[in-house]
């Protein structure tokens, strides 16, 4: 699908829910059998594959306009479809190696290119056996013993957090998972924290080490889901930007976990009004500045911020960046052609990335990026730009943010179908 959008943002929407809380409730009630019910459920990709696991394995799982109730009795199948998510799929390496299970995972092709080797290598360390078949990994977890792991934490906080999940449902509460050098995004590792202890373990850190309590037993969950700062900071982001009157989104936790909730320091630092209260946030538009922007604990802003360094006054710097070139796609080379389409320039160093915004921003006539943060940041800066560009692939936004579309549309953005 290509569009093309018109119009200044403006009102309020409410934020989809966090889809790194939505997928990890999925995956612990099916690991530890708890029946479980989610209000202010999202239906992206992830959320909606994290469902066919639970359905691959068994369990029910019924619908009703954004809740979802998941009950039944677990069986391991032969074989579990991953799809994109790095999440779903490094989370369930370690709870079903918990479990001592034999099974295969399948991954796409974007998933099968990233990073796991590592975590792979830890799990093997207490006795799991793996084999890789093309786009097919084989776990044999059935020889898995307790005692310590060790991890490196400068590549995915989703090791350390499937290795902790890995010994709550093992129960193995008398070993530790020692990370070297401490952990990129560790605010994601302390989600995982938050969600078991729903589910009645505690999770302690100390002296670069974490451990697992005993889990005590939830016989039901009920929760609802924050609103995610992920999918929210490019509604945000296009406020501070682009509207004279305000933009408001509703839902989100101010005392979040989640490790984007740093968008609202970012539009800070970069002088955009921003006012908090009751559960929302409102920004609008500002002269902005350039900065410099440590997002090592939060890499998913760096494609919402590159869009407002675009139309700052002055260089930008955006640090600890480098894992984004092992997302699903190579978001460092995303960011580049983004802004240069904008007639910006990117210069990638080491570790981070420096725009000069251009004099005057030169939109083009057509962006077809196709990984769904990099689409939405192409329509963030057609519409911060109100230059009327067409957007191609809009439907991979779908993948973290399905209600995209309709959330522009209630700010009165026109949407035009080409």
């Amino acid at each position: 699908m290509n569009f093309a959008f018109s119009g200044e943002p403006s009102g309020n929407v409410t934020a989809p829910g966090s889809k790194s809380y939505s997928q990890r409730y999925i995956l612990m009630s099916l690991l530890f059998g708890v029946p479980l019910t989610i209000h202010n459920f999202g239906y992206s990709e992830d959320e909606l594959r994290a469902i066919s696991i639970a359905n691959q394995c068994g369990l029910d799982v019924v619908s009703r306009s954004g809740t979802i109730d998941m009950s039944g009795s677990m069986r391991t199948p032969e074989e579990v479809f991953v799809g994109e998510s790095a999440t779903l799929f490094r989370l369930s390496l370690g709870g079903f190696s918990g479990l001592r299970e034999n099974i295969v995972f399948k991954l796409s092709e974007s998933l099968f290119r990233r990073p796991h080797s590592q975590l792979i290598q830890a799990i093997e360390s207490l006795g799991a056996r793996f084999e890789w078949y093309g786009r097919r990994l084989r776990m044999d977890a059935r020889t898995l013993r307790n005692g310590n792991v060790a991890i490196t934490g400068n590549v995915s906080s989703q090791f350390i957090s499937a290795l902790i999940l890995m010994k709550a449902v093992m129960d193995d509460y008398n070993s530790e998972i020692h990370v070297d050098g401490g952990a990129s995004s560790a605010g994601y590792v302390d989600i995982t924290a938050d969600v078991l202890k729903r589910y009645g373990t505690q999770v302690s850190f100390k002296n670069g080490s974490y451990a697992v309590s005993p889990r005590a037993h939830v016989s039901h969950l009920e929760v609802t889901l924050e609103g995610d700062y992920s999918s929210a900071a490019f509604i945000l982001v296009m406020g501070g930007v682009a509207s004279e009157s305000g933009v408001t989104i509703k839902g989100l936790r101010l005392g979040s976990l989640q490790p984007d909730i740093k968008i609202l320091e970012i539009l800070r630092q970069a002088g955009c009004y921003v006012s908090t209260g009751d559960g929302s946030v409102t920004v609008r538009k500002s002269a902005l500045r350039g900065g410099v922007y440590d997002l090592d604990c939060c890499p998913d802003l760096a494609l919402p911020v590159s869009v407002m360094a675009i139309f700052s006054e002055g260089d930008s710097v955006l640090n600890g960046i480098s894992r984004l070139r092992y997302k699903e796609s190579d978001r460092v080379e995303g960011i580049r052609e983004l802004v240069s389409s904008f007639g910006g320039v990117a210069t990638v160093m080491d570790d981070s990335i420096k725009i000069s915004p251009p004099a005057r921003v030169s939109a083009p006539d057509v962006l077809a990026f196709t990984e769904h943060r990099t689409v939405m940041a192409g329509i963030a800066a057609s519409i911060c730009a109100g230059s009327g560009t067409v957007n191609k692939n809009i439907e991979r936004v779908s993948k973290s943010f399905p209600g995209f579309l309709s959330s522009l549309a209630s700010l009165g953005i026109s949407c035009r179908e080409c």
